[in-house]
C-alpha cells in the first residue's frame, strides 16, 4: 500500500499537476467481482480495486452528506484530505460494498431510482443495455432504420447510437421507443436476461430500509431515472424529483435530503427545481472537487479510477 501511496503521489508531482483542493465526492455505481461482459458492466468496479480504495481512504477523513450539507458556505481548509463516498442506481451488488464500507465504518450516500426497486426491475438505461447486447433477436426496427444484430460488434454499435438517441428523447417518447424495443424481443426477455445478470438487479425495498436502519443515507436518483434535459419537460422533471422523494421516505421512514441528476445532466432551472421540491444538495457528473462556496445544487464528483495508483493521483492532483 505504501509503494503504491507513493507511486500515485509522484506520478502527479513528477507530471507537474497542479495540487487537488476541495472535498472528493466518489461516484461508484456498483461493484462485481469480476467482469463477464465490460460493456454492460462498464459502470462497475472489481470488488478488489474497490477495497483498494477504501483502505488507502481510511488515512483521511471521510464525510456523510450530512456532515457536507451543514457546511456549505463556512471556510473548509484547503490544506485537509477529505473524502466521501456515494453509489448511484441501487444495484443489489451494493450490498457487498456496504458490507466493505461498514467494516471500515465508512459513511456513504445509496441514491436509489425508485421506480426500478426489485429484482425483476431495472433503470430503463439497463434495459437497454440487455436487450440489444443480449437479448434473442436478429434485428431490430426502430428510428427509422433497421439494425442488424447478428454479430456482437454490430451489436454494440446499434446500442451506442440508439442509447444516445434515447437519452435526448422526453419522457413520452423514451417510453414508447422503449416499448417499441420490447416488442421485437421474445415476452419476458428483459426478466430472462436479469436473471442471468445478477449483476445488474436491484436493491428490494426491505434491503434499502435495512441500509437505511444501518446508518445509510439515502438519496434519490428519480423515479424511473428519467434525464433532466432540455427536451424533458418540466412536469416530468418535477415529478421525478417530488415522487421519488416521497416514496423513499414513506419506505424508510427517513427525510430524503439528497439528489443525482441521472446521466448528469441539468438545466438553467435545475438548481431552483431541486430546491424547491425540498433538497438539501444535489450532484452532477461533472468531474471536480466540492468547496463550500459553490451552487449546493450542481455539485460536482469524482468518477474513481480502477487502479489504485490512478485513484491515489487523482486524489491528490488535478
Amino acid at each position: 500500500m505504501l509503494i503504491e501511496i507513493s507511486h500515485g503521489f509522484l506520478s502527479g508531482f513528477l507530471k507537474k499537476l497542479q495540487c487537488q483542493t476541495g472535498i472528493n465526492i466518489f461516484s461508484y455505481h456498483g461493484i462485481v467481482p469480476s467482469q463477464s461482459d465490460k460493456r454492460l458492466q462498464r459502470n462497475f468496479h472489481l470488488v478488489s480495486n474497490f477495497q483498494s480504495h477504501i483502505r488507502f481512504l481510511k488515512y483521511f477523513r471521510n464525510l456523510s452528506l450530512e456532515e457536507l450539507s451543514g457546511n456549505m458556505g463556512s471556510p473548509w481548509p484547503l490544506n485537509q484530505r477529505i473524502g466521501a463516498i456515494t453509489f448511484d442506481d441501487g444495484y443489489a451488488n451494493n450490498l457487498k460494498a456496504a458490507e466493505i464500507l461498514k467494516r471500515y465504518h465508512f459513511p456513504w450516500t445509496l441514491f436509489v431510482s425508485t421506480g426500478a426497486v426489485g429484482r425483476d426491475k431495472s433503470i430503463w438505461t439497463v434495459e437497454l443495455s440487455l436487450l440489444l447486447l443480449q437479448g434473442e433477436a436478429t434485428h431490430l426496427e426502430v428510428l427509422d432504420k433497421i439494425w442488424n444484430l447478428n454479430m456482437r460488434e454490430a451489436k454494440e454499435a446499434a446500442f451506442q447510437t440508439i442509447r444516445y438517441a434515447m437519452k435526448a428523447m422526453p419522457d413520452l417518447e423514451r417510453r414508447q421507443t422503449l416499448e417499441i424495443i420490447r416488442s421485437q424481443f421474445p415476452k419476458g426477455e428483459t426478466k430472462r436476461l436479469l436473471e442471468k445478470s445478477p449483476s445488474l438487479q436491484m436493491l428490494t425495498w426491505n434491503e434499502i430500509r435495512q441500509l437505511a436502519n444501518d446508518g445509510v443515507e439515502i438519496g434519490s436518483h428519480g423515479v424511473d431515472h428519467e434525464i433532466h434535459h432540455g427536451n424533458q419537460p418540466f412536469e416530468v422533471r418535477r415529478r421525478e424529483l417530488v415522487e421519488s422523494k416521497k416514496e423513499i421516505e414513506k419506505q424508510t421512514g427517513k427525510p430524503c435530503r439528497f439528489f443525482t441528476y441521472p446521466n448528469g445532466n441539468f438545466v438553467k432551472s435545475s438548481p431552483e427545481e431541486v430546491r424547491d421540491a425540498g433538497y438539501e444538495l444535489a450532484f452532477t457528473t461533472e468531474q471536480g472537487t466540492v468547496t463550500t462556496d459553490l451552487n449546493p445544487y450542481l455539485l460536482p464528483r469524482l468518477e474513481p479510477s480502477d487502479s489504485l495508483k490512478k485513484f491515489i493521483r487523482n486524489f491528490y492532483w488535478k
